[in-house]
């Protein structure tokens, strides 16, 4: 783990580090916590293991776009998207995705906050 991955991990905000193959590096406990998985069952797995199937292509899209033209178009917004938890469920959540600082190849660290029921993406 680098410096950057371990700070993370006293952070409260669910995170999650992703490499520029796309390729999970990272997770802290407020995310194993909240989004109901083991730090085992994702490290080294793809991205696309946390992301629910209907958003995979987009996902794929703008992913492949910004490697190709390091032009960011969505790099530190909020969004608001779907996660699949471990269990299987899909849950609305805020995702601000950040280039980690002077990567390369690129590194990428997304903080997740889950949104109530009320807040619903549904």
């Amino acid at each position: 783990m680098t410096e950057y991955s371990i700070s993370s991990q006293e952070e409260k905000v669910p995170c999650i580090h992703v490499n520029h193959r796309g390729i999970i590096t990272d997770v802290n406990p407020a995310f194993c916590t909240t989004f109901h998985w083991n730090a085992e069952d994702l490290l080294g797995a793809s991205l696309t293991t946390i992301i629910p199937e209907k958003l995979r292509d987009a996902h794929h899209l703008g992913f492949s776009r910004y490697l190709e033209t390091q032009i960011p178009t969505l790099l530190g917004e909020s969004l608001a998207l779907d996660i699949k938890a471990g269990d299987g469920h899909i849950l609305a959540a805020i995702h601000r995705i950040e280039r980690e600082p002077d990567s390369f190849p690129p590194r990428f660290v997304a903080y997740i906050t889950p949104l109530s029921e009320k807040e619903s993406l549904a």
